[in-house]
């Protein structure tokens, strides 16, 4: 269970440069010390949008979107000071679903944000209240539940259409009692649970064709929930209840259903954010005296969030922070992941972009920091661990990632942080220079005898080596006459094209630069 903690310090907003590019964390702070935080439960393919649901002092429980440089604002229908929430989002971020609560008990209102517009969405056939639970990736479709103010403990399972409307999906047969939690990007597909003739909350999923069919449980579960369905419907992730814990499971329907396991003490898992091809799946796990934030693939099982992002080398970006949850997760790679930390006994929620599942290969050198010990060549000093700054309006310099084991030849070179569309060199060294040397606009210390891997043109800021259909570094390396012996150290740097003449002229500068590096045991 979450430690009882307070509202952030922080400013009343994040800034996230719309330019960055490569793995980063960020916090989100809600407000001022004692005004609330942000759960998430939506983030956007771009991770320029989240939406959640906040405890704000002054008004409750609110909904509450996020929009990179703009800040928090409400984005539901204007009710006054009522309980809301948001339950879902678009992956283009232009399409929320959410709700509405009043002061009596079960009395519900869904509503739907279209672009700038915002409404309720009535109630399905035979109910008088609703609730949207999820939105479509493709934002055409709601998913949630209607039900009865006479009756506030039973529902029923709806999913609404802009042009038709509310549409009630039914129970399993036996079953009386049932919501609608998630669907595939087109809505064709519904996931949720239902009550069945054993009294059991099993699992299901719906189609127009074929109505509702159950997914089941996990052995011994009794109370399935699911939470997020993959982009083409094939994935279903949720929890159900064994017993008294939780446990995390993941549904295909090839495989069934299957749990996804604890982390070494752990007591249960809650699983709730799924990727956009259902591969990566996020949550939480709780060893009884608190939560922790988890990830999982096929590859590495269930790990800590923390832990994965500590071994590619993010740790100074949330020094201080503990991470609780993972609560969505959007991508296919790169991956943003929002949910709720902890720092300096505060809670916030935060984002994060992931590039790989990998941790780091090799260690960093050569940045353009201000830490070596010759100068960018026109001051020009980028963020820690990067390359110096380029010509890009807040630009933070470039920086080079390694991930992948070397033993396995799986090694892929990120490049992020160069300019949008720049032609980008992966160059190899078989060893660094004494000093690093001012290089065009940047800093270069791998020498020795090199080799091109590379020529790509980078893509929104970022490339890497190898992609899809080229060879290994191994492979490469050995075309051009290097073939990495056991134990060989192999250095790293990515130049790239920067023509701007006025950023750093010449003699100092030129019409290129260069990003941190990256020094690999083979």
């Amino acid at each position: 269970m979450r430690p009882i903690l307070f509202a952030s310090p922080f400013a009343l907003f994040s800034l996230v440069p719309a330019h960055a590019q490569g793995a980063h964390f960020s916090p989100l702070p809600l407000g001022a010390p004692g005004t609330g935080y942000l759960e998430p439960t939506g983030v956007s393919a771009d991770g320029q949008v989240v939406v959640g649901g906040s405890y704000l002092v002054s008004s409750g429980n609110r909904a509450q979107r996020w929009r990179n440089g703009l800040g928090f604002d409400y984005p539901g229908p204007s009710v006054g000071n009522i309980a809301s929430w948001c339950s879902g989002l678009s992956a283009d971020g232009t399409v929320i679903s959410g709700g509405n609560g009043h002061a009596v008990f079960g009395d519900l209102e869904g509503w739907m944000r279209y672009g700038s517009s915002a409404g309720h969405v009535g109630s399905p056939p035979g109910h008088n209240t609703s609730d949207c639970t999820n939105v479509a990736a493709g934002g055409v479709v709601s998913v949630g539940y209607g039900g009865l103010q006479s009756n506030p403990n039973l529902f029923e399972a709806a999913r609404y259409t802009e042009q038709g409307g509310w549409t009630n999906l039914g129970f399993l047969p036996g079953g009386n009692d049932s919501k609608a939690t998630c669907c595939s990007a087109d809505g064709s597909l519904v996931s949720g649970w239902s009550t069945n003739a054993q009294g059991v909350a099993a699992g299901f999923v719906w189609n127009a064709a074929s109505g509702m069919s159950s997914i089941g449980n996990l052995p011994g579960g009794n109370q399935c929930e699911p939470h997020t369905m993959s982009f083409d419907g094939s994935v279903i992730v949720g929890i159900d209840w064994v017993g008294t814990p939780a446990h995390g499971f993941r549904w295909t329907a090839s495989g069934g259903m299957n749990d996804l396991g604890l982390l070494p003490g752990g007591s249960g898992c809650w699983i709730s954010g799924l990727s956009d091809d259902g591969a990566v799946a996020t949550g939480y796990d709780d060893d009884g005296f608190t939560d922790e934030a988890v990830i999982w693939d096929s590859a590495h099982g269930l790990r800590k969030l923390r832990e994965l992002l500590l071994a590619q080398g993010l740790g100074s970006e949330f020094s201080g922070w503990d991470f609780f949850s993972a609560d969505c997760i959007r991508g296919t790679g790169p991956w943003y992941i929002a949910g709720i930390g902890g720092f300096g006994g505060y809670y916030e929620a935060f984002l994060v972009r992931l590039d790989s599942l990998e941790p780091a290969a090799g260690s960093s050198m050569c940045a353009g920091d201000g830490s070596a010990a010759a100068p960018c060549p026109c001051s020009n000093s980028g963020a820690t661990g990067r390359g110096c700054a380029n010509s890009q309006s807040g630009s933070q310099g470039a920086l080079l990632q390694a991930f992948g084991t070397p033993a396995q030849d799986d090694v892929v070179l990120s490049a992020s942080g160069v300019l949008p569309t720049a032609l980008c060199i992966f160059l190899q060294g078989t060893t660094t220079l004494g000093a690093s040397a001012a290089f065009g606009d940047g800093l270069r210390c791998v020498g020795g005898s090199l080799k091109r891997l590379a020529s790509h043109s980078a893509v929104n800021g970022a490339t890497s080596y190898p992609s899809a259909g080229e060879p290994s570094i191994r492979v490469r390396s050995a075309m051009l006459g290097d073939t990495l012996p056991m134990g060989a150290l192999r250095h790293y740097q990515v130049y790239y094209r920067d023509p701007s003449a006025s950023f750093c002229p010449a003699p100092q500068g030129g019409t290129f630069n260069i990003s941190s590096g990256i020094t690999i045991q083979w």
